[in-house]
C-alpha cells in the first residue's frame, strides 16, 4: 500500500494499531507529527472531536513521534484558528501545552500560557464562560491562571466553575478552595457544593472566635455593656449555631456537641452583659483558667449557669463545694431546690459537706440554720442520725429517736457501734 495512513483515516479506531500503521508506513518524524496535526485540527473542527479511536484527542498525541515539535505544530494552528473559533483555538491550545508537559519543555509552555491569557481577554468580551472554564480546567496551571478564577468571581459566574464537576480535575478543587478561603460568602458557596461540611464548620467557629478576640474589656477583664459588645456576641452564638449544624452534617457530632456547649456559654455571657446598664461592666465568663470557672461556679452562678460553663469547660463540678458555699453559707435556698430537680443528697456530698461545716472556726445562726435544714433532707435514717450527732443538732436527733425510725437505728447504727462509725 503506498500510503497506509489512509487506513487510519478510513475509520480505525484502535490507538494501539494506529501507532502500528504510523511505523509501517515509516515517515519522517517531522512528517508524522505534520500529519497527527492535521488531522487533530480537522477533529476539532468537528463534531465529533474524534480521531483514531479516542475520546479524548488528548490521547492522540501518544502517536507522536516528537511531542515537542507536534507541540509547535499546534500551537501555530491554535494561533490561526483564534479569529475563527473560540472553541477550536482553547482545545488546540490545551492539547499543544499537553505537548509541551510531555517534553519539558518550559518555552513551549509559556507561550502557551501567554496565548491563553490573551484569548482569555476576547472570551470576555464575549462572555464565553464555559469555555473559559474549560481552557483552566484543560491547561490545569491553576497558579498561573488564576486571572481566570478572578474573572468569574468578578462577574458573578463562579458558579460556571463549581458545575464542572471540579473532582475529575487533580488540583483543581484545592485550588478552588485556596482561592476562596478569604471570601466568605463564595467559600460558603464552594464548600456546600463540595459537601465540605467539616471544612465550612471550622470556618464558622473559627469565624466565632475571630468575633470574641475583639470584644471590648476594661482592665480588670470584665465585659463593658455597649452596642457594640452585644452584637459581637449575638453574631459569636449565631456563628457558633452554623458551626455545630455542618458539624451534625459531616457526623461529627462529639465536635457539634461541643460547640453547642461553646454557644451556650457565649449566651449565658449575653445575658450577663445585658443584665447590667449600659456603660457598666459585667463578669467575664469567657477563656477562663480552670480555677477561675471553679470560684464562679461555687460562687457566683446559679444551678443551670453552673451547668452551662461547666459543660463549656469540660469541668466536672464539686457539688459539695458549690451546695456549701451556695446553700450554707450564702443562704441560696433557690440553688438547693434548683439542684436537688436533678440529683440526690449521696453519702458522699453530705459527708464533705458536713466535712467543712466542721471546718469552720465560726458559725453564724444563719449557718446553723442552712446546715440543719440541709441535714433534714438526708433520706438515709442512718446517715441522718450520723450527721446529727456528730454535728451535736440535738433537736433533730430527737426527732429521730422518737418517731418510727427508732427500731430501725435500733438495728443498724447502734448495733454496729456509732462510735467506730466516721464521718
Amino acid at each position: 500500500m503506498d500510503n497506509p495512513l489512509i487506513l487510519i483515516e478510513n475509520g480505525c479506531d484502535d490507538l494501539h494499531l494506529g501507532k502500528d500503521i504510523i511505523i509501517l508506513a515509516n515517515l519522517p518524524a517531522d512528517q508524522t507529527d505534520f500529519y497527527l496535526c492535521s488531522q487533530i485540527v480537522k477533529a476539532v473542527a468537528s463534531s465529533e472531536k474524534r480521531f483514531c479511536g479516542c475520546a479524548e484527542l488528548s490521547d492522540v498525541l501518544f502517536l507522536a513521534e516528537d511531542p515537542l515539535h507536534l507541540g509547535k505544530l499546534l500551537l501555530a494552528a491554535a494561533s490561526l484558528t483564534q479569529r475563527e473559533s473560540f472553541i477550536q483555538t482553547a482545545e488546540l491550545l490545551i492539547l499543544a501545552h499537553n505537548c509541551f508537559t510531555r517534553a519539558c519543555n518550559m518555552e513551549g509552555i509559556s507561550k502557551v500560557l501567554k496565548l491563553c491569557q490573551k484569548l482569555t481577554e476576547v472570551l470576555l468580551e464575549n462572555c464565553q464562560w464555559s469555555l473559559m472554564v474549560r481552557l483552566l480546567t484543560g491547561i490545569g496551571r491553576y497558579t498561573e491562571m488564576h486571572y481566570i478564577f478572578h474573572l468569574l468571581k468578578d462577574n458573578q459566574q463562579f458558579e460556571s466553575l463549581l458545575s464542572k464537576g471540579l473532582d475529575k480535575y487533580t488540583g483543581l478543587k484545592s485550588a478552588t478552595l485556596d482561592f476562596v478561603r478569604d471570601d466568605k460568602e463564595l467559600f460558603t458557596l464552594v464548600a456546600l457544593h463540595f459537601l465540605m461540611y467539616s471544612e465550612l464548620a471550622a470556618m464558622f467557629e473559627e469565624n466565632a472566635s475571630s468575633y470574641l478576640e475583639s470584644l471590648e474589656l476594661n482592665d480588670e477583664g470584665k465585659i463593658l455593656h455597649s452596642d457594640r459588645n452585644v452584637q459581637t456576641l449575638e453574631a459569636a452564638v449565631r456563628a457558633y449555631m452554623h458551626a455545630a449544624q455542618h458539624y451534625i452534617q459531616a457526623k461529627k457530632l462529639k465536635r457539634a456537641t461541643a460547640i453547642i456547649n461553646q454557644a451556650e456559654l457565649v449566651s449565658l455571657q449575653w445575658s450577663f452583659v445585658t443584665g447590667v446598664e449600659t456603660g457598666l461592666n459585667a463578669d467575664c465568663l469567657l477563656k477562663l483558667q480552670c480555677h477561675q470557672v471553679t470560684t464562679f461556679i461555687n460562687n457566683t452562678l446559679s444551678y443551670e449557669e453552673a451547668r452551662i460553663v461547666s459543660q463549656a469547660y469540660n469541668i466536672s463540678i464539686d457539688w459539695s463545694a458549690a451546695l456549701y458555699q451556695q446553700f450554707i453559707i450564702k443562704d441560696n435556698h433557690q440553688y438547693l431546690l434548683a439542684w436537688l430537680r436533678h440529683h440526690e443528697l449521696t453519702y458522699t456530698i453530705v459527708q464533705d459537706v458536713a466535712r467543712r461545716f466542721q471546718q469552720e472556726k465560726t458559725l453564724s445562726d444563719s449557718v446553723v440554720k442552712n446546715m440543719k435544714q440541709f441535714v433534714q433532707l438526708i433520706m438515709q435514717t442512718d446517715l441522718k442520725y450520723r450527721i446529727s450527732s456528730q454535728m451535736g443538732f440535738k433537736d433533730i436527733l430527737q426527732t429521730l429517736l422518737s418517731g418510727p425510725e427508732l427500731p430501725y437505728l435500733k438495728d443498724t447504727v447502734w448495733l454496729s457501734g456509732f462510735k467506730k462509725q466516721h464521718i
